[in-house]
């Protein structure tokens, strides 16, 4: 009798052994799809942002071409343009630093988070 009741207790700590692995197994598999959808939601968020620095990029080289055009048409006349040229070219850089720094820090963000979950999936293990 004390040797069936060991082996009742045995099959059921057995049985709870695989209802928690299952558990566990389930719970691992939920954090590795929002993990997933993270990464692939901040991979969306670069290329947008990859996008918009190069969008930036290709207006300030063709707005620093126009106005260096305009520059030299007008340099005769008058210094102002040299003066507007340079206005918006800053504007135009601080925008696309401002936006690669973004890029940048989502990028990091990104890492960060994947280095976190991989310490965490490590963890549970």
């Amino acid at each position: 009798q004390v040797r069936q009741e060991m082996q009742d207790q045995a099959e059921a700590f057995q049985a709870e052994k695989l209802g928690l692995a299952e558990q566990l197994q389930t719970e691992l598999s939920g954090i590795e799809a929002v993990r997933e959808q993270f990464h692939a939601q901040s991979q969306a968020v670069v290329a947008e942002k990859e996008a918009r620095v190069a969008e930036l990029e290709a207006q300030l080289a063709e707005a620093s071409a126009q106005l260096a055009d305009l520059g030299d048409a007008l340099q005769s006349q008058t210094q102002g343009a040299e003066v507007v040229k340079d206005a918006l070219v800053g504007q135009l850089r601080a925008e696309l630093d401002a936006l690669t720094q973004e890029r940048d820090q989502v990028r990091q963000e990104m890492q960060d988070q994947a280095e976190a979950f991989q310490a965490e999936k490590l963890g549970l293990a």
